[in-house]
């Protein structure tokens, strides 16, 4: 039946319309999530940014969970099934991680934003996102809608224990306990991971900056700008370092994504103000 359904979506084929769908299924990877999580933070406000990139962690440490308990295929090789950018499907099919992970994004602004612009982009997107996955036939429909169901419950959850738990730090240490069985006892993917070593560098990169570097946004929206485009190089030349200086091991990459997320968190959003402060005077 599913089977079905992707080939009838994929009847619609056309070659402008694969570009399209590739173009589309990009805003539900790490790049665009990143960039509009650091965007948030580094730019228009501080609390709203740790609550999104929080609610973003936690789901995306939910889909690998979910994913690792009950590994499904995915339609990729299946009989009339065309699939396209098929280095990007890692892990197991349910749920659509793509579809998830940009309607987590989504939803955590609109919850933290409230404004009704938001709802509707965020709706708009995750459809879109979602249906890109099935055309390009990398997904089946239940993992589509699994998916965004999680990706809207998960950020309302986050935002519900956000406003009620006065300490943020007790909160991010729960929620790695939480996972932390999974990652010692469930046979889980290197997606899961990299997710809970980003999750825990998160954890440990808003403790440094509550208790010691307490960053700041500068004082006008031009500074703030140039603190992001500071901070992002910083983030991207610490990814190709390590990278480069760090052997194919999963242990390694646990390394890697656990100091890329405390240094983008706790480190260097205090550093690039600092830099600007440094050729101000």
């Amino acid at each position: 039946m599913e089977l079905e359904l992707i080939r009838a979506v994929q009847s619609i084929h056309t070659p402008f319309l694969t570009f399209i769908t590739q173009a589309v299924t990009m805003l539900g990877e790490p790049v665009f999530v990143v960039l509009v999580f650091a965007f948030i933070y580094w730019c228009t406000d501080k609390e709203k940014g740790q609550y999104t990139a929080f609610s973003i962690l936690v789901s995306l440490c939910t889909n690998g969970t979910v994913k690792d308990i009950f590994k499904l295929p995915r339609p990729i090789g299946e009989d009339g099934i065309i699939s396209y950018r098929v280095h990007t499907a890692t892990g197991h099919s349910f749920p659509s991680g793509h579809t998830q992970s940009i309607s987590s994004l989504m939803f955590s602004i609109a919850f933290a934003f409230k404004k009704r612009f938001l709802w509707i982009l965020g709706i708009v997107l995750t459809v879109l996102v979602g249906f890109s996955r099935i055309y390009l036939g990398v997904h089946y429909p239940k993992d589509v809608l699994v998916g965004a169901a999680l990706g809207f419950i998960i950020p309302y959850i986050v935002k519900a224990l956000y406003t009620k738990v006065k300490n943020k730090n007790i909160l991010h240490i729960a929620a790695c306990a939480v996972f932390l069985p999974f990652l010692v006892f469930l046979d889980v993917s290197e997606d899961f991971i990299k997710a809970y070593a980003l999750l825990l560098g998160f954890a440990m990169g808003f403790f440094a900056d509550d208790k010691f570097f307490k960053f700041t946004h500068p004082q006008n929206r031009k500074e703030k700008y140039i603190s992001f485009f500071i901070g992002a190089a910083m983030l991207g030349a610490l990814a190709g370092t390590l990278s480069l200086i760090l052997p194919e091991h999963i242990a390694f990459s646990f390394i890697k994504y656990m100091l890329i997320s405390f240094l983008g968190i706790g480190v260097f959003p205090y550093l690039s103000v600092k830099i600007i402060s440094v050729f101000k005077k």
